[in-house]
């Protein structure tokens, strides 16, 4: 049936995503993302290992016109070091004044973390300070919030839209659209090396 059927022409969402997509879910994911780049609307991007998080908050923030781009991989942080990386005067709250704070492997949160998270976020928005937020994580936060594993208060300031991204697998549709953009990049390095 699929080969019978005729070439789904990519959606292309090109500042989400420069290859483009024949899925419909992701095609929805990337327009509605690119729609919300420019509002303070907190996201939280959920897939896999792979699924592209990191570039796709790469891409909001592009979109979003602010700066600067400040990257906490949460999993890296202890409960000592927490506060002396995300807080105060020097830390990165404060580098991301005016710009975006990307929250990476945020269900890796001790629970200390996340009341201090909360705080912190808190805080900012009572003093009015401007920092768009965008966390990521391969967990199923709602699931660990209905288990009592995270704060169901922090897992609401930080998913105002929850994005989640499919694994290839789940978007063969798609298959054709990166083959032809693995063909145009090889070609456009074979062309331009020495053979």
């Amino acid at each position: 049936r699929a080969l019978a059927s005729p070439e789904i022409e990519p959606e292309r969402v090109v500042d989400i995503d420069p290859a483009g997509t024949s899925n419909p879910r992701t095609c929805a994911t990337h327009q509605t993302l690119a729609r919300l780049a420019k509002s303070d609307v907190p996201i939280l991007l959920v897939g896999e290992t792979g699924t592209g998080k990191g570039v796709t908050a790469r891409a909001v923030h592009r979109l979003s016109g602010r700066e600067p781009f400040v990257v906490a991989n949460l999993a890296a942080l202890s409960d000592d070091t927490a506060d002396r990386v995300l807080f105060g005067d020097k830390g990165l709250f404060a580098r991301a004044a005016g710009g975006t704070l990307y929250l990476d492997e945020l269900g890796e949160l001790s629970p200390n973390l996340q009341s201090k998270l909360l705080a912190a976020i808190a805080e900012r928005r009572a003093e009015g300070s401007e920092v768009r937020l965008i966390a990521s994580t391969l967990r199923n936060l709602h699931e660990l919030v209905q288990q009592g594993d995270f704060r169901p208060d922090l897992y609401s300031r930080l998913a105002g839209y929850e994005a989640h991204l499919g694994p290839l697998r789940s978007r063969r549709e798609d298959l054709g659209v990166l083959t032809r953009e693995l063909m145009a990049l090889y070609q456009a390095f074979s062309h331009g090396q020495p053979n």
